[in-house]
């Protein structure tokens, strides 16, 4: 191996540590073509290919990789489901965009099981076997066993991986005749097979195909797993729905689209283009660096596959020429340049399914050769941003982000970007958007989360003046006595979502300037009440902290508390009460609606004995009269 002595270089690159280093052949070759134009993108061409060769810049990346498990439903019913068997073209899709380093297995199921494709890296061999299984695809089985089919994606698993199922079906357990029968089978899923999915931490998110789907049963097993279930009504919506569970499950690291146009930069090995049209649109072109145009007749060209059908092209480009490049196409929200590259972007996987308020803590991660770059020389010049859109294309979020130990980093030079995310939004899909440019690159990756529609966790905050014993204050120096305002939380989480005992509350009742004082609770049920110190009530007087806690799809949340505590109210004067209950005369006549009640009442009564003395009266005179006559 040559050496070559850096005098001259260490012109251009100030961060040069050592006096002599190996260089590969791809460096000089760069160095003797002069691309190193000025520090940053020399530093960068010497960090990404000498560096790595002469001392150690990064270490191994450690993030998970994805597994894919996908079940497809061969029942009979599918022949009304998916008429024009679009599983094929949607099957072909998802194989051709997965990223080699996922893992991938493929299941066939109706009244049988039959595996099509053991688990395996989705290398070029895979994906040319996974287009062959796309076009076997069929609808002839008599029954749609979703039970057993689940029992058998969930094996074969891979250590340190992502695990995820894929189920793509009407939705309809159907094992036999006997409506007793499927409803046992059904039971027997939720009860036996889900729990032990979530045991595993397998998710499991499913496609309902068209309305006559039984939607219910495939949201119910996509929430309790922690996936992420949708509906395809029309063709699009297929490609479409499984375009958005593969960026769910298994993201892929692209190129940022700006109005159909991207770069492409000498480290991409692979470009995939999806480009979705609409029926009565015009073909799909592409549009080189040389301004050369390519249509679907390029399919057959060297290095070229060009996949059209239902309502999207899906392209796949070896060894693209660095530069310009643009689709000649209606734009898109989900047309994606995805890349496969030396040079990479991972961003540390977020949960499918998300709870309002709760807290996301992720990285963007530099992968260059499968080793995480945490030279502060290189991560000092890249720009990262993460930003997160909302099913309109709306951003509700956005941040810069930095590895310079700046908020929200956590850790200056350690090569994460680190972030935190906390959405309370409508109930819905969202793209979470992490994007990373640097000198000569730029790479993006998309993600999308399902943000659930409640929170797992209720607080209400009450405050009242406390109870006082008249007894109890007769021997105080003063008359009466200030009754003490009192602040009780109450706290209810749901045990549909949170599981019972799990829930911990650790924080503090916080006057700044005043007072502080810890708090820890364990919330063993619904509701938990937590009543304040004395004292703690003002203008700025807080209870903050968190709440942590286990969902029931065997992961655990974190939901920050930051609430004000009610103020006291303005305290009435107290009235002393007499020591009789009967009213006096002048408090009865301080009211006249009570006199002229009072007044009529006697004077009823005066008649009514008026008229019994009468009455009296009358009877013994005419006794007197008959005695007199007999």
């Amino acid at each position: 191996m040559k050496y070559l002595k850096l005098n001259n270089l260490k012109k251009w690159i100030r961060f040069m540590p050592h006096k002599k280093v190996r260089i590969s052949r791809a460096g000089r070759v760069l160095y003797d073509l002069g691309l190193a134009k000025n520090l940053r993108i020399g530093g960068w061409l010497y960090l990404l290919l000498i560096a790595p060769l002469g001392f150690q810049t990064a270490h191994s990346a450690d993030i998970p990789q994805p597994q894919l498990h996908l079940l497809i439903d061969v029942s009979g019913s599918m022949r009304w489901t998916d008429p024009n068997n679009l599983r094929d073209p949607a099957t072909r899709l998802l194989g051709e965009l997965l990223p080699p380093e996922a893992y991938i297995g493929i299941w066939f199921f109706g009244n049988e099981i039959t595996p099509v494709l053991s688990p395996r890296q989705a290398d070029n061999e895979t994906k040319r076997v996974i287009r062959q299984v796309a076009r076997s695809i069929r609808s002839n089985e008599p029954w749609t066993d979703i039970p057993e089919a689940l029992l058998a994606a969930d094996r074969s698993w891979h250590e340190n991986t992502d695990r995820n199922i894929i189920l793509l079906s009407d939705g309809m357990v159907d094992i036999s005749p006997d409506e007793k029968v499927n409803h046992r089978a059904s039971k027997r899923m939720f009860v036996d097979i889900i729990p032990r999915l979530v045991e595993q931490n397998v998710r499991v998110h499913t496609i309902a195909l068209s309305d006559e789907a039984d939607t219910a049963v495939l949201r119910q097993i996509a929430r309790q797993t922690g996936g992420m279930s949708v509906v395809a009504q029309t063709d699009t919506d297929l490609q479409r729905a499984f375009m958005n569970l593969f960026e769910t499950a298994a993201p892929r690291v692209g190129l940022p689209l700006v109005d159909n146009r991207f770069a492409v930069d000498e480290h991409v090995k692979e470009l995939t283009l999806v480009v979705f049209r609409k029926p009565e649109a015009e073909p799909t072109r592409i549009q080189l660096p040389d301004k050369t145009v390519h249509n679907q007749q390029s399919g057959t060209d060297a290095g070229w596959r060009w996949d059209a059908a239902a309502g999207r092209d899906l392209i796949t480009i070896e060894n693209p020429p660095p530069g310009r490049w643009a689709i000649l196409a209606e734009t898109d929200p989900d047309n994606r340049a995805m890349i496969i590259t030396d040079l990479s972007l991972r961003m540390q996987n977020l949960p499918s399914r998300i709870y309002p308020q709760e807290i996301l803590d992720s990285a963007l991660v530099l992968i260059n050769r499968n080793q995480e770059l945490n030279r502060a020389e290189l991560t000092e010049n890249l720009d990262a941003l993460v930003t997160v859109e909302n099913q309109a294309g709306e951003t509700v979020f956005s941040k810069m982000l930095n590895d310079l130990g700046r908020e929200p980093d956590i850790l200056g030079g350690d090569g994460r970007f680190d972030y935190r995310l906390v959405l309370d939004e409508p109930a819905g899909t969202y793209t979470v958007i992490s994007q990373a440019d640097g000198p000569t690159f730029s790479r993006v990756i998309k993600q999308k989360i399902a943000l659930a529609p409640n929170a797992p966790l209720l607080l209400t905050l009450d405050g009242q003046y406390a109870e006082q014993d008249d007894a109890a204050t007769e021997n105080d120096e003063q008359e009466h006595s200030s009754p003490e305002w009192q602040v009780e939380v109450k706290i209810e989480f749901d045990p549909t979502i949170i599981e019972e005992s799990s829930p911990v509350f650790s924080g503090y009742w916080n006057c700044p300037g005043v007072r502080r004082e810890p708090v820890e609770q364990q919330l063993t049920q619904t509701p938990t009440f937590l009543s304040a110190p004395q004292g703690f009530y003002g203008p700025d007087c807080f209870l903050q902290g968190d709440i942590q806690a286990q969902v029931l799809e065997n992961r655990a949340i974190t939901i920050p508390i930051n609430r004000k505590l009610p103020e006291p109210a303005a305290l009435e004067p107290k009235v002393d009460q007499p020591p009789t209950d009967k009213p006096s005369t002048a408090e009865r006549s301080e009211n006249p609606l009570i006199a002229t009640l009072v007044g009529l009442a006697l004077l009823l009564t005066m008649g009514m004995i008026a008229f019994l003395l009468k009455s009296r009266a009358a009877r013994q005179r005419a006794e007197l009269i008959n005695q007199a006559y007999s």
